[in-house]
């Protein structure tokens, strides 16, 4: 059953990530081999009190080439996925999660601000745009999220197995580039 079950998380991971890289802004409709994917992350401060920040990070694993047509990544090892439906017009309040993970949106809006960084535009995810996320500020206050929107805003939560983030580097400090002209 659990090699089933891992087999159903990675099928639906890609299913993500593919229909997620052909709208994404930093990698387009034209990916190929050797691109590398881009994607916003919330982590911690490396020191106390560990507030939450915002940064842009490139995946070390790049596209590659899928046996059929298109591209494909394989993004990390997850312990499980969890379908997660927040009613519209929402908000979660202070919190962080429990364990380092991928958050990925599947329908709807959710911005994530910063509590005391009224300077920041906090992050929106946005589906079919920048639908994956990693969401890693597993200490200090955390952060609070919204979903604005009219609908049911449904993700998918994939926590790191063994609470591991996938290798990467660090582009930039705050979203990636494209991500916060989107409203």
């Amino acid at each position: 059953m659990q090699g089933r079950q891992s087999n159903v998380i990675t099928s639906l991971l890609y299913i993500v990530v593919v229909s997620a890289s052909l709208q994404h802004p930093l990698i387009g409709n034209e990916a190929v081999n050797g691109t590398f994917l881009q994607l916003s992350a919330v982590v911690n401060e490396v020191q106390p009190p560990y507030n939450a920040k915002i940064e842009c990070w490139e995946l070390a694993t790049p596209f590659q080439d899928y046996p059929t047509i298109g591209t494909s990544l394989p993004l990390a090892n997850i312990s499980n996925l969890t379908y997660v439906a927040l009613p519209p017009k929402s908000a979660e309040g202070l919190h962080h999660p429990p364990h380092p993970m991928f958050f990925i949106l599947l329908t709807g809006t959710a911005h994530v601000v910063l509590p005391g960084d009224p300077e920041s535009e906090g992050l929106w995810i946005i589906e079919g745009i920048n639908p994956v996320i990693v969401a890693a500020d597993t200490l200090g206050v955390g952060h609070n999220t919204y979903y604005p929107g009219d609908k049911t805003t449904i993700a998918l939560q994939a926590p790191f197995k063994d609470g591991v983030v996938p290798e990467h580097t660090l582009v930039r400090r705050g979203a990636c580039p494209g991500h916060q002209d989107l409203i």
